[in-house]
């Protein structure tokens, strides 16, 4: 046997020795990171596949979410094969988000998806429950779940903020979020409770820089009609919050406003319907024409980009770009679609 291996090695020994040489820069180049990140296109969701209610309404057409791929702290053989197409994007990481881990960071995620389906939930009902009195959703605001924070600060991506010194989530949403953002500002030491891991606990701070919050709603679901129910995806993030809205709303009223349409879109929503910023919008935009979307919505802040990326497209008027501020206004250009 070992003189068989001598033989073949002897035999065959130039071609290993460059089979090497080529092989080690690959191997070099596909395992050293950078301090870059890419976002590369990815595929639309029909959120009728997770998202069912009790008896809800035909849906003609489609309403679906879409989601890019995003890579951080990416090799440099990734970052060459990326330049290769102009729809990827490759961006500098910023030192204020490169102290968080991988698991952190997947976790941030998972609290902005969890607190953008309950907004969706919140958005759709009420909005439906406009048309049918016997719609009903009973919910309560229970603070601010933190999804990003600053190297010298004491609060954790999870952390659920339920107090601001003498300050608790009684006085409503948006007057807690004020409050806390103001305190946040000040320059005195401020006293947060928090719930981590289910336990309370107290965080006193001066100055320690920025967090990122969404907001945390316990909905009563035995109360709810009609029942909903939401399958586990593997998605993270809140950028699909206004289009679950969109598409629960439809389930719950009697006319389709798809109208056989194909639609999509991005966005993030509040408990208020209106439709906030996301990240990635120029390969969501690329991922919706690739699919044969008929109407991509696009949040206003997010515009500008959007419609660089799909001024590029040829035959772009396949596809309607259409800009939204509030969740009215979808319903709005649906309702009035085709007339």
């Amino acid at each position: 046997m070992l003189k068989l291996f001598k033989s073949f090695i002897k035999r065959f020994y130039i071609v290993l020795i460059i089979a090497v040489i080529v092989n080690i820069p690959i191997v070099v180049l596909g395992v050293t990171k950078t301090n870059k990140a890419i976002t590369l296109t990815g595929d639309i969701t029909d959120i009728s596949s997770f998202v069912k209610i009790e008896n809800e309404y035909e849906t003609k057409g489609s309403i679906s979410s879409i989601y890019v791929k995003y890579y951080e702290k990416s090799t440099i053989l990734q970052n060459l094969l990326a330049k290769l197409d102009h729809t990827n994007e490759i961006e500098e990481l910023s030192e204020s988000v490169t102290h968080l881990t991988a698991l952190e960071n997947y976790n941030s995620g998972l609290c902005q998806k969890n607190s953008a389906m309950m907004t969706s939930i919140i958005t759709a009902y009420t909005k439906a429950k406009e048309l049918d009195d016997k719609i009903n959703i009973e919910y309560s605001f229970n603070g601010y779940t933190v999804t990003y924070y600053s190297l010298s600060s004491k609060f954790r991506i999870g952390d659920r903020l339920i107090k601001i010194n003498d300050i608790d989530t009684s006085i409503g949403d948006l007057e807690f979020k004020n409050s806390l953002l103001s305190a946040l500002k000040d320059e005195k030491e401020d006293n947060y409770v928090v719930i981590r891991d289910g336990v309370e606990l107290s965080i006193k701070e001066k100055d320690f820089g920025s967090i990122s919050i969404y907001p945390y709603y316990n909905i009563n679901y035995d109360t709810i009609y009609p029942k909903i129910n939401v399958a586990k995806t593997t998605t993270v993030g809140p950028s699909a919050g206004f289009l679950q809205s969109l598409a629960i709303y439809n389930k719950l009223i009697k006319d389709d406003i798809t109208k056989g349409l194909k639609i999509a879109g991005t966005g993030t929503i509040d408990a208020y319907a209106n439709i906030g910023i996301i990240g990635g919008i120029k390969e969501k935009i690329y991922t919706a024409f690739k699919r044969n979307v008929d109407v991509f919505f696009c949040p206003s802040e997010n515009y500008d980009e959007a419609k660089e990326a799909y001024d590029s497209l040829n035959n772009k008027e396949k596809m309607a770009l259409v800009k939204v501020e509030t969740f009215s206004d979808a319903i709005s250009y649906l309702e009035n679609y085709g007339l």
